[in-house]
Order: structure tokens, then sequence, then C-alpha cells
């Protein structure tokens, strides 16, 4: 209610699938209230069934899918390719937005989802204006994030919160781990992953100049006040609107480490690692510390009642809400909190009177502006004719057989009155016209029946009239298929370098992964015979990777890929291509569809059971050995602290103590990767045959050419019969007894 007051031309809400499963998500009434009450307006509802799915889940989410078709929701944004396709061919003119959870930041992958069916695309946070721009281009609608939180890692490709923690960012329960505080190499503890919040309320010519459909504010989790105070900026701004004021306003409402526009024009300094809450603003200074409590602050900003206030200095944070704020010269006695010093910053963290404005538009619920007609006659009969006010007019008539001539004069005013008595039904009559002949009389009980009767055809009659699709439901079954196993079990290695890739091949490895970066040496590697090599890209491929790769394709017979956008460009290049396990293929309808895309393989994502393994129709690589990544991001916390180019052997230490080794990737363009401080390891490989596995992917990052051998051994006898797994060190089965 908040948005759509504040004038939002959609909202997105969450309901049984959400990626914000910890926010107070919709039940099935809710949701049609809520559709139903947006059509009413004029507005449009989104409902998100954004999470990776598995096998069990899959008809349920149809079925929440099916009730929204038939509710007539506008769209139902998803990420899991094989809900959307399963939605493509039950669903005929279901609109499907594609969540920034799909990794789409380029045009190939945004020509695939267009392909498919998707009639918008939400591409990732990193993705810059020019971009932005070529993905329009594709003939597909473009929605970009304009204002909120960052995610430090790729979306869609993070693993922290649920390797760490059990809770999984792709199933919506991200535990934000990157907002914690870590130290680098041994310094000082800081917010070093977390990101500052988006803003880009001054960009919105450049939006619009790049084909921009719809601008997306980030705000499931937060109150109602910022959502209306955010919408209202943005909504002026669009409207050509807004004045100098508007990041001052926004600041106040929530930001961390003061805005960026993220990486629109080509910026990777993301990150605020001093705090990772709300900044506020600051707004002035102690100048005398005074007795009773109280401080002269210099500041030449409003205050107000029960505005929040901190007072800062370094390693020191005193708040309080104040109960007075008197004007003097050159700013305010204030009430201050014990520990406050001469020389304090003083932030704003909440403006009391803005929230109270915002609170009026969060509670001024839109109604529908109608005009209505009544004609009566002593000749017993009339009608009540009701029509929006507006460019797109709709109306109503009720016809009246119960007038009888009156026995005294017309009150015009109060037949007026009765009529424009529509509270509680989101119909507002403005103006009522009458046309009377005679002295007709009518009861009151029966001109509130001919109301009602007419506000509800009217009301039916917007319904109908804003409803963007007719359903047309094709009755599919899904006819249960025979598991497929495969004939053998092989080893997929993942290398850093050639020594590496060599250990791998000759220890028996049938094919080997090439994790590269700008200092790879493609040259060196070497194709075995009757095996297979391969170059491992990331979830986000830069125009200068991509130039890159197009060079190096000749050392390779495919590539691993971990996006739709890096799987269309490999195959232009390459004749085996395979997607790797942060493309979140977690169901058997996923499988399905990467099959007739002609896939070489695929390996599963790495947050499922062993039972929802087995539940899978087809063939997986599953991962069985390494620190797997935790998080890719496209800046560098180690550039921000000073320590640029040690990311082969800075850790990031949390505290309790683990540390994660910092990875570099990325063909040209340097990305930087965290690993897991905690070994994978699965010592049961059988039961990974019985699941259905077709290979054992092993992950080899810092190893020594010696441990790669004698690992990969291990594990190609194990698989043999010949020899049990067995770690000593601390190790994890990532997710195949625990699950997420």
């Amino acid at each position: 209610m908040a948005a759509l007051s504040a004038g939002a031309d959609a909202v997105y809400i969450g309901g049984n699938f959400s990626a914000r499963s910890y926010a107070k998500n919709f039940n099935d009434e809710e949701l049609r209230q809520i559709i139903e009450y947006a059509h009413l307006i004029g507005k449009k509802i989104y409902v998100a069934v954004n999470i990776m799915l598995f096998d069990e889940e899959l008809d349920d989410a149809l079925k929440h899918v099916e009730y929204l078709y038939e509710l007539g929701v506008d769209a139902i944004i998803a990420s899991d390719i094989g809900l959307i396709s399963e939605c493509r061919k039950r669903f005929i003119n279901l609109p499907l937005h594609i969540s920034t959870q799909a990794g789409i930041h380029e045009r190939r992958g945004a020509k695939l989802m267009k392909r498919i069916g998707a009639t918008r695309v939400v591409p990732a946070r990193e993705t810059e204006l020019n971009e932005l721009k070529q993905i329009s281009e594709q003939g597909i609608e473009v929605e970009a994030f304009c204002h909120g939180a960052l995610c430090s890692g790729y979306s869609g490709a993070c693993l922290m919160s649920s390797l760490i923690g059990s809770r999984s960012g792709n199933r919506g329960k991200c535990a934000q781990p990157c907002r914690l505080s870590y130290s680098i190499d041994g310094a000082r503890e800081c917010y070093a992953l977390s990101t500052a919040d988006l803003c880009t309320v001054d960009c919105i010519p450049d939006f619009l100049k790049a084909g921009i459909a719809s601008l997306k504010i980030e705000g499931r989790m937060k109150r109602p006040e910022y959502v209306a105070g955010v919408t209202l900026e943005y909504r002026k701004a669009l409207d050509g609107k807004n004045d100098k004021s508007a990041v001052f306003r926004l600041k106040e409402l929530f930001n961390r480490g003061g805005f960026t526009h993220g990486y629109l024009y080509g910026n990777r300094d993301v990150t605020y690692p001093l705090k990772a809450d709300h900044l506020g603003v600051k707004i002035g200074k102690v100048k005398k510390v005074m007795a009773k409590g109280k401080a002269f602050i210099t500041s030449n900003v409003l205050l107000h009642k029960l505005d929040g206030l901190e007072f800062r200095r370094e390693n020191t944070e005193n708040s309080i809400v104040i109960g007075f704020a008197d004007k003097v010269e050159e700013g305010y006695i204030v009430p201050i909190p014990s520990g406050v010093k001469q020389g304090d910053e003083v932030w704003r963290t909440t403006d009391a009177k803005l929230l109270d404005e915002l609170r009026l538009i969060e509670e001024t619920r839109p109604q529908v502006e109608a005009a209505a007609s009544l004609y009566l006659s002593e000749k017993g009969m009339g009608s009540l004719t009701m029509r929006t006010v507006g460019e797109k007019t709709v109306q109503a008539t009720v016809p009246i057989s119960k007038c009888e001539i009156a026995k005294s004069g017309i009150n015009e005013e109060k037949l007026r009155a009765q009529v424009s008595k529509t509270g509680g039904t989101d119909i507002a009559i403005r103006d009522v016209t009458l046309r009377i002949e005679g002295t007709p009389f009518i009861s009151a009980a029966d001109l509130n029946a001919a109301r009602r009767s007419c506000v509800q055809k009217l009301k039916q009659s917007i319904l109908s009239s804003n409803r963007s699709y007719a359903p047309v439901k094709l009755d599919l079954h899904t006819p249960s298929m025979k598991k497929e196993f495969p004939n053998s079990v092989g080893i997929a290695a993942s290398v850093k370098t050639p020594e590496q890739a060599l250990a791998a091949f000759d220890a028996g490895a049938d094919r080997v992964y090439v994790y590269a970066d700008e200092n790879t040496q493609h040259d060196k590697f070497i194709k075995k015979s009757g095996k297979e090599l391969y170059i491992e890209l990331t979830p986000f491929t830069a125009q200068a990777d991509e130039k890159r790769l197009k060079e190096v394709a000749v050392f390779y017979d495919g590539a691993v890929c971990s996006g739709w956008g890096e799987f269309m460009l490999a195959r232009e290049l390459f004749s085996k291509v395979r997607a790797d396990f942060l493309m979140n293929i977690s169901n058997s309808s996923s499988q399905e569809f990467l099959r007739k895309l002609d896939i070489a393989g695929h390996t599963i994502s790495a947050e499922m059971s062993l039972k929802q393994l087995k539940n899978l129709r087809y063939p997986f690589e599953a991962i069985a050995y390494g620190h797997v990544p935790l998080i890719t991001m496209r800046h560098c916390p180690l550039k921000k602290q000073g320590l640029c180019g040690k990311c082969g052997s800075a850790v990031l230490k949390d505290r309790k103590g683990y540390e994660m080794r910092f990875l570099r990737t990325g063909l040209k363009e340097c990305q930087c990767v965290l690993l897991n401080s905690v070994l994978t390891a699965v010592e049961d490989v059988d039961s990974l045959k019985a699941a259905g596995a077709e290979a054992l992917r092993l992950m080899f990052f810092y190893e020594a050419a010696d441990d790669v051998y004698r690992i990969t051994s291990m594990y190609k006898n194990a698989l043999l019969g010949k020899e049990k797994i067995k770690v000593e060190e601390e190790h994890n089965s990532l997710h195949l007894y625990r699950g997420v």
C-alpha cells in the first residue's frame, strides 16, 4: 500500500516460493485481494516465485502459479529455468520476468530468455549502462535496479550463507554473512565485504536513453515509510519534479555507506567497510557539552522532537531519540546520552517529521475516481450510471423500477449524498448529476441497493478492462519417466596450473577444467588423447573477457559455464559446452531444458541432499572434493584495503577464526573469489554413484601437483572399489546429509 500510494506503477510481492522467505509473505486469499485492488486502481502486481526448486516442490510451485494465473497476476518473476520452461508450456500468455537471481548481464543471455518466452529481464546489479542498452536492443523489456541494497557477490552465484550456515540465498534464506566484520591478513576488523547502497535518482535520463522499461526499488525487508519515501522520490524524478535535496532525504530514510551508483558507469569500488547498517546523514558537531545531559551542537539542518541522533568518533557511537531541540544561534541545544564528548560528529539517523509525512502518504489508500448520473421519473422508472474519471472510461448502469410520485418536494442534496456513500468500496464518487422528471420518490433502501449494485458492476467492469490477458491453460500432465543412469562414473578436475592439469590427467581424470585468470598461460595446457580439456568461465564475463576468450578458445575442447550469457557465448566458440554448479540446476525440468539445448553435461547444484539427487531424472556431475568457491565479486575487497595483487595469499578471517582464502579469476577483467575455509570431501562415493552421478568433481586451486595426483588417484580408485576415501582434516559433504 505504501508503494502504490507513493506512485509505484507495479509492486512485486511474495507468495509461497519467494526469495525473501523471512519477509511477511502473503497467503492465497491475501494475494487475491491485493491483485484485485491493484487492478481496480490501474496498477500491476507481480508475484515472486524466484527460488531454486527441487523436484519434490515443482508440482506445488506450478499449482501456485496456476492459481496466480487464474487471478490474472500481471507477471511472475522466476529464476529457476525448470519452473520457467514448465510455465511457458502450461500457461499461455502468462508474462514471465527473469529474476536477477538468473544472472543475466549481457545481450546473449537476454536473447535466450526472450527465445524461451520471457517478457522482461532484471539484469544482474553488476551490469553497466551500455550493457543494459544492448540488452534492451534484443527486444525484451529491461528492468534495472535503481535503489537499495547491493549484493556483494553475483546474485544466484553466491554460496556463502549456504555453506557457512545452511541458509541458502538461492532459497530465499540468506543470512547476509557479507555484512559481518572480518580481518584481512591480520589487519584490524572491518566490514570488508559490505557494499554501499545503490542510489540512482540522479541517473534517470541515462536509464531512459538506455531503453530501460522499468526501474526497480529494492524494499522487501524495509519498513513502509522507507518504501513510500523512496518510491515518492523516484516517481518525482521520472515525472521531472525532483529537486536537489532528493538524495539527502533518501539518505535519511536508509543508506549504507553514503550511496553509490553501483557498476552503471564502470566503477567497481562499491564497498563501505566502516559500517554495515544505516549510516544516516552528518548534520554537525558537538561544540560544547553542557550540564544536565545537554549539549550545544552546530548545525544548519532543521531538527525536530523525536529525531534520532548518533554522536560519533572513532570506534564510538552513542545514540538517542531527542525529546527536544531548542534552536539557538548557529545550532541547537539537545539532550545527549552519556559518553558524548566535545568534537563528536552528529549524525541524524531518523527524521521524525519526514516519517510523519510519509505515514500520511502510506495511509492514503488510492481510490478509483468516478462520476455518477441518477435518473428518476415519477412514471416509475429510472437508472443509476457510474463511470470512471480519466482517459480510459469504464461505466456501469443499474435500472431502477421502484419510483413513485412524491408526496412532498425532492431534496437533491440528500440524493447526491446518498449516491456518494461508497465508503469501503475503493470507489470515490467525485460528481453526481441528477436528471429528474416530475416529482418522483425512491426509498433510501432502494437507492442504496441500486448504488451497491452499480458499484459492484463498475468494479467488475474495471477489473475486466484492466486484466492484461485471458487465461488459456493447457492440461499438460508430466508423465513419470524412468530414471536414467550413466554407464560409468568418471572424474572431472578443476585446476589452476598446467602442472595440476597434467597430474590430474595422469591420475585418471577424464576431464580437466581450467580455472583461468588474466595470467593463465593457456598454451601450456596439454590436451590428452581420449580426454577433454575445458576452460572454466566465471558467472560474469565482461566485454574484455569475451574478447580474450575468443583468442584462447583454440587451446580447449569446450567451456564450463556459470551463466546463461556465458553459455550462449561458449556455444559460438566450442562444440562442447557444460553448465556449472552456479547455474543452480536442481530439478529434472531444468535438466531437461539443458538437454534440449544439446549441452554436453552439467554439474548439479551444490545445495542438494542425497535424497534430492536420487529424484533427478538424468545423470549429473557432483562436487566431491575441494575448497568450494563461496562468493565471486566484481569488486575487490583486497584492493580496497591496499592489498592489490595478494589474491594468491591473502585470507579473510571471521570471528570464529576460520580463514577463507582469496582467489583471482576473470580472463581479462580481474574478479575476486573467496574460497570456503572448510574442505569439502565426500567419502561415500558409492552414494553419489547410486544417486546417478556420471562424474565426480574435484576442485584444486592451491594444491601442489603431487597432491592433485594423490587425491585424484584416491577418488579414481574409490570409484573402482579399490580404495576407501578417508580424510583426516576438518571437512564437510556440502548439503548431502543436512540439506538446506
